[in-house]
């Protein structure tokens, strides 16, 4: 008999409330976005319960069946081994479903919702290229301001293999229309203050730890022919790398270590990562350049990282003379003048990465800056602000917003 989709228990542990800020940050039913900023803690498996609950309230998320239990098994056992805190948030999923978590008919390791990622651009700022010495880490979101649908059918008369777009629904949310700004105080490992979309449960675009670790990912568009699996599998993917290290590590070189060995697949899009400490130390991390996995230092310095890869064109004066697919290389010249070689103040960096915002369409899409997140290394602070919509042909943004890690809640390390 196929397995059947269970109800979801969706309030059933209200009562054992760990939920300590639950509100809207900026917009709402009218404006484009409408990003929630939560406050979590104690133990991961609680904390998975409350995201999957969410999930299903909000989105009408609940687990499918799927067909392949050997692969679920496979999955659990992964993150067992090599993410137990993803593992526990698994379990409080199963409890929130009204699961046994070793029913291996269902997929608990990610809660989905609304779906997929975009382009990007991103620079470090060191310690030293700052005007009050604390390290910042600065990264516009681009994306389409549609739904999944949308997004498929756009690729797909684009020549990329991909089912047939369905119709938007009446009142279909677009893919990044429901952000959330998640602070994270669990009982044991690292504080984290994370921007998620498209998966509650382990999914990251861009976060910091209570050990000053800053992560974002971007898309990889040189690496578009890597062809992604639509499927899950052991070990993370590119949604999940970010959570997983500012769980798990303090610093760079940390990172670094644990990437080596780590269980990479596509799922939807090929990414790079760059990755910051308070040290000052940066890398972007490209695990599908064309000589393998690779590794660019900033040494130091100032780096800039939008959608090609550094392992190609490691300086502006390398680049095509040309804009780019997606104004990779565009963005890429007009930050890296921006920036210099001078200490910037905080507005200075936002202005930077104001100057190279998405006003266009792009592959018949409306694409725009959804966000932009700046997060100071040292004091733990984001900065963010988010678009709102259009009026006319100016781009509305939400003020600034600046939640912050409590360092004195932090935890060490499992």
């Amino acid at each position: 008999m196929a397995p059947v989709t269970p109800p979801l228990l969706r309030n059933a542990f209200l009562e054992n409330h760990m939920i300590e800020v639950d509100t809207i940050l900026a917009g709402g039913p009218a404006d484009f976005s409408e990003p929630r900023r939560l406050v979590l803690s104690g133990p991961h498996q609680e904390i998975g319960r409350h995201l999957a609950a969410i999930a299903a309230e909000r989105y009408g998320w609940q687990p499918e069946p799927v067909h392949d239990s050997a692969r679920v098994r496979a999955r659990k056992a992964w993150f067992a081994e090599h993410w137990p805190t993803h593992a526990a948030r698994m379990r409080g999923a199963a409890l929130a479903c009204g699961l046994a978590y070793e029913d291996d008919t269902f997929d608990l390791g990610e809660v989905p919702y609304l779906m997929s990622l975009g382009a990007c651009s991103a620079s470090w700022h060191p310690p030293r290229h700052t005007s009050d010495g604390r390290g910042r880490l600065s990264r516009n979101y681009d994306f389409s301001t549609g739904t999944l649908g949308e997004f498929i059918a756009a690729f797909a008369a684009n020549g990329a293999s991909m089912s047939p777009a369905p119709p938007r629904a009446p009142g279909q949310l677009p893919m990044t229309a429901r952000p959330y700004v998640i602070e994270s105080y669990p009982d044991s490992g690292y504080a984290t203050l994370q921007v998620r979309s498209y998966d509650l449960l382990g999914g990251c675009l861009d976060g910091i730890n209570s050990a000053g670790l800053a992560v974002a990912l971007l898309a990889d568009l040189d690496a578009a022919g890597k062809t992604p699996t639509m499927e899950l599998q052991p070990g993370v993917n590119e949604l999940e790398v970010p959570c997983y290290l500012l769980e798990t590590c303090a610093n760079v070189d940390e990172a670094l270590e644990r990437l080596a060995r780590l269980e990479h697949y596509v799922a939807t899009l090929p990414c790079h990562f760059i990755i910051a400490d308070r040290t000052g130390a940066s890398v972007v991390w490209e695990p599908f350049a064309a000589k393998g996995a690779t590794t660019i230092s900033g040494n130091g310095k100032p780096q800039v990282v939008t959608n090609h890869e550094l392992a190609r064109f490691p300086s502006v004066v390398d680049l095509p003379d040309e804009a780019g697919h997606g104004l990779t290389y565009q963005r890429m010249r007009a930050l890296t003048e921006r920036i210099g070689d001078r200490a910037l103040t905080t507005v200075e960096i936002a202005d930077a990465a104001a100057a190279v915002r998405f006003p266009v369409a792009s592959e018949g899409m409306e694409v725009r800056t959804l966000w932009n997140s700046q997060y100071d290394v040292d004091a733990l602070t984001l900065d963010i602000t988010f678009y709102l919509g259009d009026e006319g042909s100016t781009l509305r943004y939400s003020p600034v917003q600046t939640p912050q890690l409590d360092r004195s809640r932090a935890f060490s390390p499992a």
